[in-house]
């Protein structure tokens, strides 16, 4: 800008003439602007032609430019100190010009609300379901930029500026729809007179009935009267009075294409259809958009009120049976899952719920429910994977799994021991209500779902006699057995032939089990005889004195030290060496054992020491609530004491092999706030002996030692409170207050 222009300016800034109100009426306000903002900085102009042209047009734009603030003028792009300062000369050289009064004579004005009327927000917040999720969120941040108050909010929508394509998250898609609920809800908002009305309303929106969930007036009495004979609202009576309520179309599509009640059978969707009047695609839509409202429904059973936690048992039982016989319905046990899921946030469901509801054929689908604390800690869905899995498989003979291992399997990280038992309790009532095994002492019972084939059968005969027969015997055998799977004599040679356990005797038509060789006469390695052992066993290993009684059988010339050696010497890395209680195993690599085990990493008995002092370690805390001191104990409490430091040294140096790393830090994030020195727990325990003998209404009965150690706390609780430990002081202070209350 040169000179002059700058001159110009500083002398136009400065002035203050107005013009004359009998010149407003005829100044054109797009010349005037023109003409004003020629004579400000290249930045001002910049700043203001992109703010103009974020409106349709001109007009439009300086109509707006007219009702800025200073801060919202602040807040424009680019815009600095000196800018702000020009815009605003602009803003008033512009009303003065124009006369700013008369331009908003023309807009119309609306009557103030009532001054309580922001009582009324919580009656507007439910209706915001009603909207897609991005116009939802677009109003919530709009609400909130008016800080939540319903005032501002209408005078904010009720500005000749105010343009819902301006507010935050709205895009054109939904501009539309905030619009209309805007709208309605400033009608709502003028619809109220005066206080005493608004009064009125929060009365009526806070004192829910029947009427407020739907209820039909003929079943309203019978419900209030089940709610007073069970002591807690009858959630599943209301949702058959409701649905029957429903109109017909509704109601046909949901009882036609919705399992909802006991034995109920489902007609095909193209009947369903044709007594509705629908496209069976369109039917199916309109049955997915039925379940969606269902389970808004249900839950606004309880946000109004009617309920509070769930009142219904539900694990380890068949709930709908309790529900059906005492609130007079009939409803599926997936049905009744679907509901209290939906219903109460402290229960998650399991399985998807529209597939099981609305599948036309019985595939065996269910909906299973579990509290909703334990999924934190444990991977249910993983769980009844595994079973599906085993289910899927074919089993032959009666087959087992632990149900401990399979949970153990599936907790996830930051798992709490306390929670186990409830979900065990969880775990099992999955497995008794919705799976065909049974659990006995801990062990998943799958039975077999596939009949034995011809050679296996022989295999069972051979096994049940214990020693060979002749290819007659067998066949009598097992028409004996099995006469519905009659077949020739030389077909059945060939069975036997198919099974690989089973072996011809010389050429006398004589067949003994393969395993019946001479146990001295077997061929294989002393490591085969050790890999053969272990795959029997689960957990794959054993001690190593097992180990060797069972290779013994097979070579009986060696002995534990050749066994031992002959492993140790292995470099295929097929076998490991642990320790557990202090006491040696040998187990497959591959293996996953429980934490107990400790592998031999740095030497063999950095191992075994922590085999014996980890465990020990963590029962004492487990019992005593606390670490093992070092003084003033028992020997056994201060090796245990020494034991830890010496762990926790090794681990401050990143010394510690990575199973014992692995099981001390899991001492530490479950146990480490049970650290405490010994002077301390001494302090409490004292704190402990002196409050319960304060804690009677006789005189207090305390020993010398324990009368000075009061006064010295109580003098120093006085002189030093604020700079006392918080466990002491609340441990003093409720001395104190048991001594005021005696």
């Amino acid at each position: 800008m040169d000179k002059t222009k700058g001159i110009m300016h500083e002398d136009y800034y400065q002035s203050d003439v107005a013009p004359s109100s009998e010149q407003s009426p005829s100044v054109n306000l797009s010349s005037v602007y023109d003409s004003l903002i020629s004579y400000f900085s290249v930045r001002t102009n910049n700043v203001l032609l992109a703010l103009q042209n974020s409106y349709s047009g001109k007009d439009v734009f300086l109509e707006h430019f007219l009702t800025m603030t200073p801060k919202e003028i602040a807040s424009l792009k680019n815009c600095g100190q000196k800018t702000v300062v020009e815009i605003l000369n602009i803003q008033q050289r512009l009303r003065n010009a124009i006369g700013f009064a008369s331009l908003l004579e023309p807009v119309s004005q609306t009557a103030p609300l009532p001054a309580n009327i922001d009582l009324l927000l919580p009656e507007i917040l439910p209706r915001l379901d009603s909207l897609s999720v991005r116009a939802k969120n677009g109003f919530v941040l709009f609400l909130k930029e008016n800080h939540d108050s319903l005032s501002e909010f209408y005078a904010a929508v009720t500005a000749p500026s105010f343009n819902p394509l301006k507010m935050k998250n709205v895009g054109r898609g939904t501009a539309q729809e905030i619009a209309d609920f805007i709208a309605n809800t400033k009608s709502f908002l003028e619809s109220f007179e005066d206080e005493s009305s608004v009064e009125k309303e929060l009365i009526r929106f806070n004192t829910k009935t029947l009427d407020d969930i739907l209820i039909p007036k003929e079943y309203q009495q019978e419900i209030t009267e089940l709610q007073q004979s069970l002591g807690y609202f009858p959630l599943f009576a209301a949702i058959k009075a409701y649905i029957a309520g429903l109109d017909r179309e509704t109601r046909s599509i949901l009882e036609g294409c919705v399992r909802m009640h006991i034995d109920q059978q489902l007609p095909d969707r193209e009947e369903v259809a044709a007594s509705v009047g629908l496209t069976p695609e369109r039917v199916r839509q309109k049955r997915n958009q039925y379940l969606e409202n269902l389970a808004t429904y249900f839950l606004s059973i309880r946000h109004n009120g009617f309920l509070g936690p769930n009142p219904y048992s539900y694990q380890m039982t068949h709930i709908n049976e309790t529900i059906n016989a005492t609130e007079g319905t009939d409803y599926d046990l997936n049905f009744v899952n679907w509901v209290l899921a939906s219903t109460f946030d402290e229960i998650t469901l399991l399985g998807d719920y529209v597939k099981t509801l609305t599948s036309f054929y019985n595939k065996g689908l269910f909906l299973a429910i579990v509290p909703t604390e334990l999924c934190q800690h444990m991977d249910f869905q993983a769980f009844m994977d595994v079973l599906d899995s085993h289910l899927a498989e074919k089993h032959i003979n009666e087959t087992r799994v632990s149900l401990g291992n399979v949970i153990n399997t599936h907790l996830k990280t930051g798992f709490f021991k306390e929670y186990l038992p409830a979900i065990e309790t969880a775990c099992r009532s999955i497995l008794y209500l919705h799976y065909p095994v049974e659990v006995d002492f801990g062990q998943i019972i799958f039975k077999p779902n596939a009949r034995k084939n011809n050679p296996l059968v022989v295999e069972d005969i051979l096994r049940a006699a214990g020693h060979p027969l002749t290819l007659e015997e067998i066949y009598e055998e097992f028409l004996y057995q099995y006469p519905e799977r009659y077949t020739e004599l030389n077909s059945f040679r060939g069975n036997i032939a198919n099974n690989e356990n089973i072996i011809p005797i010389g050429r006398t038509s004589t067949y003994a089990l393969a395993e019946w060789e001479t146990d001295e006469n077997r061929g294989g390695s002393i490591r085969s005889f050790v890999a053969e052992y272990l795959n029997r066993q689960k957990p794959t290993l054993a001690l190593i004195s097992d180990i060797v009684e069972y290779v013994c059988k097979f070579r009986p010339t060696t002995d534990e030290k050749n066994i031992v050696s002959n492993i140790a010497l292995d470099r295929s890395g097929q076998f490991a060496f642990y320790y557990r209680n202090g006491e040696r195993y040998i187990g497959l690599a591959a293996g996953e054992y429980p934490i107990e085990y400790f592998p031999v990493e740095s030497s063999a008995k950095t191992s075994l020491a922590n085999s014996l002092w980890f465990p020990m370690i963590l029962s004492f805390i487990e019992e005593k609530g606390r670490f093992p001191f070092s003084s003033g104990v028992e020997d056994k409490e201060k090796q245990l004491c020494q034991f830890w430091f010496r762990q926790e040294r090794l681990y401050a140096n990143g010394e510690l092999d990575s199973h014992a790393l692995m099981f001390y830090e899991l001492v530490t994030s479950q146990y480490g706030s049970l650290r405490i020195d010994k002077k301390g727990y001494d302090w409490k325990q004292t704190c402990e002996r002196v409050s319960k003998a304060f804690d009677t209404k006789d005189a207090p009965d305390m020993d010398d030692e324990a009368v000075k150690w009061l006064s010295r706390n109580l003098r120093e609780y006085k002189s030093n409170r604020d700079s006392m430990p918080e466990w002491k002081k609340e441990g003093i202070e409720h001395i104190m207050s048991l001594c005021s209350d005696n």
